[in-house]
């Protein structure tokens, strides 16, 4: 039910590169059938093929050629398919791309979902995903995407912009539109209630213009939770 409206949300924004978490191999068959257009990269957390949840990364094939791509796990054991990690209730896992567009410019772009129970395995999952930037980006402009399962006020958000290497696009934009919260379980949760949990991270280069949260509902049904 929810596909048609997704698929038309996309095309109207006419995203180049979005992040999507909790697809299932299904959902995102799906997805690309509607979606004609995009490219994506992304395994399943539960065997790193098809099996769980995947964090996916769509890109528009005619803007972008994929160079380079890989995944790992937020444990520790990153190069294990489905390992789990610290006390973390569940597999989870980022996905990344190196893109580069007709310029000639390239870009490392992440997506992941940290734990949504465990505190260590979020802030060691930052912690490692900290780590693998460093090591992946190669002077590239970055953008790290995802449900990070944590308030801005949070260790875990602070520990990502501690050295600022990366900042929020909702922090830092000039213009911003919509809610100034991400989470509402499909309207179960009071407005009052409903945190921000999903970000926009970016460093090396790029300029913010605006940043907006969508609305989580159109034309009367729910599009996501988030």
């Amino acid at each position: 039910h929810r596909l048609p409206v997704i698929a038309s949300l996309i095309r109207f924004h006419d995203f180049d590169i979005f992040g999507a978490q909790e697809v299932f191999h299904s959902q995102l068959e799906d997805l690309l059938a509607a979606l004609p257009g995009y490219g994506y990269t992304g395994v399943g957390r539960d065997d790193g093929a098809e099996a769980g949840e995947y964090s996916v990364v769509f890109y528009k094939r005619d803007r972008f050629e994929l160079l380079d791509s890989g995944v790992f796990w937020l444990s520790e054991d990153p190069e294990t398919p489905g390992s789990k990690g610290w006390d973390g209730a569940c597999e989870r896992l980022a996905t990344w791309v190196v893109l580069g567009d007709k310029s000639g410019r390239e870009l490392l772009f992440i997506n992941t979902h940290l734990d949504h129970i465990g505190e260590q395995a979020r802030r060691e999952g930052v912690a490692l995903l900290l780590r693998r930037i460093e090591t992946l980006r190669g002077g590239r402009s970055v953008i790290l995407t995802g449900d990070f399962n944590a308030e801005p006020s949070s260790p875990v958000i602070a520990h990502v912009v501690a050295d600022g290497t990366l900042r929020s696009a909702w922090d830092t934009a000039p213009v911003r539109t919509g809610t100034a919260w991400s989470f509402s379980d499909f309207g179960q949760l009071p407005v009052e209630e409903r945190p921000l949990i999903d970000y926009v991270f970016y460093g090396g280069g790029l300029e913010v213009q605006s940043c907006s949260i969508l609305p989580d509902t159109l034309g009367g049904g729910y599009l996501s939770d988030h």
